[in-house]
């Protein structure tokens, strides 16, 4: 799903942005911007279709 790469692009932005941005309140909003487009991503998908959102979630949990 695209949600999701664009979860994993904004959580790597977030660990390499120490490198980048010296601030650590962009930091903080970063991650947890992140986090909250995470659980908005994961609502969507659970309420269109439960139990195929639940079984592609926990897919998508177990090979990372």
């Amino acid at each position: 799903m695209n949600i999701f790469s664009i979860i994993s692009i904004i959580c790597a932005l977030s660990i390499f942005s120490p490198f980048i941005v010296k601030d650590i309140s962009t930091i903080t909003i970063i991650l947890i911007g992140a986090l909250v487009i995470y659980l908005i991503a994961l609502a969507v998908e659970l309420s269109s279709d439960r139990k195929t959102a639940k079984k592609s979630f926990l897919q998508k949990a177990h090979n990372l």
